[in-house]
């Protein structure tokens, strides 16, 4: 069932980014992260947590899909006292609560700077919580 789900996960948001792309309602954090939550719970954000599973949809500025998690029938997981990835991207994922889910705009100052990553200096995502403990 999981596996299903993530394969339909993908077919929604892979094949229609560009449509679900919410440009206007975007709001920024302190940093600069910009960010849209477009399935919002109603439930109290635990910051008492040590770890964070979710699944992504990474893509680049002209709609280029450069990486999907969402085909594997384990989320991924994150050590939220870790810095594994950009700190644009960690930021993303302690924003959101279980069923959560967001579009996230990263600026090169959060990401891989001046240089980029495959020539995009900002980063899109796409981030599904799945849970939190």
């Amino acid at each position: 069932m999981k596996l299903f789900l993530s394969i339909v996960f993908s077919i929604i948001y892979v094949q229609s980014f560009s449509q679900n792309w919410p440009n206007s309602k975007f709001e920024k954090t302190e940093s600069g992260l910009k960010y849209y939550i477009s399935e919002k719970k109603k439930s109290v954000l635990d910051t008492n947590i040590s770890y964070i599973y979710f699944r992504y949809v990474w893509y680049t500025s002209s709609d280029k899909k450069i990486k999907l998690s969402t085909l594997s029938d384990n989320p991924l997981k994150f050590d939220v006292n870790s810095n594994k990835f950009v700190s644009g991207f960690n930021e993303a994922l302690k924003m959101l609560n279980v069923g959560e889910k967001g579009f996230f705009i990263i600026p090169k100052s959060l990401a891989y700077g001046e240089k980029g990553i495959e020539g995009e200096k900002e980063l899109y995502y796409y981030i599904e919580i799945v849970d939190r403990n």
